[in-house]
Formats: C-alpha cells, structure tokens, sequence
C-alpha cells in the first residue's frame, strides 16, 4: 500500500488498545510498525524505551544513521512515526514520543550494532551456563556472525558467546 508521503508498507494488524503487561512484546510491536519507515528513511532502530515514570507516557525512539543523527532527523523520524503509532492504538491515554541517537556509550543490542564495533573494545556480560551464572569479559570484538560473537581479551584468551546469552554489552571508550 502506497502513502502519501511515498513510502510503501507493510504492518503486521494489531489489536488496538495492545495491553502494556509485556515490555519485550510492546518494544517488537513497535518495532514491527516503524523499522520499514525508519530503513525507508536511511536510520535503523536500534531501540525501543517506554517511560512510564510521569503521567505521560513516553515512547523514546533511538535511531542509528551512518552519518550520525541530527536534530532535523529526528523531527522527521517524530513527523512520520507518530501518525503509525497512532493509528494502531498501542497506548490509549496522552502519550509522548522522543526521537534521539543512542549516543556513543550506547548498548550493543543488534547485530548490526556488533558488526559496528568490529575492531573495538566492548564489555559484556553473558549467561555462563545454564544456571544463570554471570560472566563479565572486556575485550576487542573480532568477529561476528548471526547467532555468536568473538572476543579477545588482552591475555589472549578467546571468548565465542552465542548473541542469546548476552545479557549487556557496551563499547569501552578511550580518551
């Protein structure tokens, strides 16, 4: 289906008035409604925030663009997202929607973000085994494929991690 600002998409139909018990599923909902507008306009969503502290709630946006983010960019992002996000109903009292980069000490979420820090040093944290035990490794990313990443820490030693076991990661910024 064609809009009128001249972008095609496709949405997965929603219930609306969607029921805000599971953060996860609220966060793929949008997701699924915004991430072919946001590709359509050059960024990529790297997240989905819900703040629910004020009497508002605030939906917060943040966007990835190869040439990083500006203020005009994340108007235009509010100005085509907003109409989507209203149609479908996903909150049904007066809501808020921010639009921002995820700035430079961002979580590594995607795969896409993984494959951005090839070649730098990040942190994670990862389920060690079955029993939920937490590890935490700094080390250069070396390698990054759809289900696992590589690790080098500075003794040497090589960490392969399955992307599903990590828990956090950031990148380690030098000054």
């Amino acid at each position: 289906m064609e809009s009128g600002a001249g972008f095609s998409h496709s949405f997965l139909f929603l219930e609306v008035g969607f029921l805000l018990e599971n953060m996860n599923q609220f966060g793929t909902s949008v997701s699924d409604l915004v991430s072919p507008l946001l590709e359509e306009l050059g960024f990529e969503l790297v997240d989905v925030e819900l703040d629910s502290s004020a009497s508002e709630k605030t939906i917060r946006l943040l966007i990835h663009g190869s040439q990083g983010v500006t203020l005009n960019d994340c108007q235009q992002v509010i100005e085509n997202t907003r109409p989507i996000l209203d149609v479908y109903g996903l909150i049904k009292q007066s809501w808020n929607l921010e639009v921002a980069s995820p700035g430079l000490d961002r979580p590594i979420v995607t795969e896409a973000d993984f494959r951005r820090n090839l070649g730098r040093t990040i942190e994670i944290r990862f389920q060690l085994n079955l029993e939920g035990k937490i590890k935490k490794v700094n080390g250069v990313l070396k390698k990054v494929n759809s289900k696992k990443i590589t690790l080098q820490h500075s003794s040497g030693e090589v960490f392969q991690v399955s992307i599903s076991q990590i828990e956090q990661a950031t990148a380690k910024l030098s000054w």
